[in-house]
């Protein structure tokens, strides 16, 4: 092999010879495939003829370990293996999930990243920007009490319903507010934190129709809004005379303590108007 993606190329090849009949018209590509919270990677995509769901596998650990035919031919049955697991590992509700639109945007939750990992996939996911924050959009299946399985979703499954993101931004803030409510907690007087019920992807409540009344009553006066991670919000109550040097020293504190760096989300400030609920970037 001489290169990773010449390895690649060859597994997208030979990939049919290994699978079940069942998947001979199955869609395999050779694709980069960019995380948003993690490194991104070239892998093999493997979607089958019958779902609007496929897999993607990062191949460069087994890349490193094939020096030979013998060694590629022993690959690829690995390969095989490892893509029928993941295929008939989904669950059956996932499935079901993208075949019927009113359970799709009940099972919807919004997530919030630096807009700079969206720059390289903006025609393969629907989102919308805030400056410097995008916000997309996650299949959320509960698994167990304390795990949940998320999945980005992307603009074919959208297009497969007939929606545009405005209609599924519609539909979905039409149901999530109420379905994963915001939730606030107060760390000192004048310092507080949003999230969600979800308990992960918390600042995407930023976006919530609802968010500056349901913040305003909680903190009782305007606030400022420091979206520092991708899990919280932390908000600060408006007491006049607050510098930009003081509340980026609270943020500061605050991720460097409690957020791992690949969580952390935008160094704006935002400023929040209760009387007509207008959020604005400030500073």
């Amino acid at each position: 092999m001489n290169s990773y993606l010449d390895f690649l190329d060859k597994v997208r090849e030979s990939l049919p010879d290994y699978l079940p009949a069942e998947y001979a018209d199955a869609e395999i590509q050779v694709r980069r495939t960019e995380k948003h919270l993690s490194d991104s990677y070239d892998g093999i995509c493997f979607k089958p003829s019958d779902s609007d769901i496929g897999i993607c596998m990062n191949l460069s650990h087994i890349y490193e370990n094939v020096d030979s035919h013998d060694e590629f031919l022993s690959a690829m049955c690995v390969i095989a293996s490892d893509i029928l697991d993941a295929i008939e590992g989904q669950p059956a509700e996932l499935r079901a999930i993208t075949q019927d639109i009113d359970y799709f945007i009940e099972h919807l939750a919004v997530q919030l990243v630096n807009v700079s990992t969206i720059e390289n996939i903006r025609d393969e996911i629907p989102f919308r920007v805030r400056d410097d924050i995008a916000m997309i959009y996650r299949l959320v299946l509960p698994q167990s009490e304390d795990d949940i399985l998320t999945s980005v979703v992307t603009s074919p499954l959208i297009r497969s319903f007939g929606l545009s993101e405005e209609e599924l931004f519609e539909k979905v803030m039409d149901v999530l507010p109420g379905n994963v409510p915001a939730a606030f907690d107060k760390l000192c007087d004048e310092v507080f934190i949003a999230s969600c019920a979800i308990g992960q992807m918390g600042a995407g409540c930023l976006f919530y129709p609802d968010f500056p009344e349901k913040a305003g009553e909680f903190i009782g006066s305007n606030f400022y809004i420091l979206p520092f991670a991708v899990h919280s919000l932390l908000l600060i109550k408006d007491i006049g005379n607050l510098s930009r040097e003081f509340m980026e020293d609270v943020a500061f504190q605050f991720s460097t303590f409690g957020t791992c760096p690949e969580d952390r989300l935008s160094k704006e400030i935002y400023y929040c108007n209760i009387s007509d609920g207008t959020i604005e970037r400030a500073m």
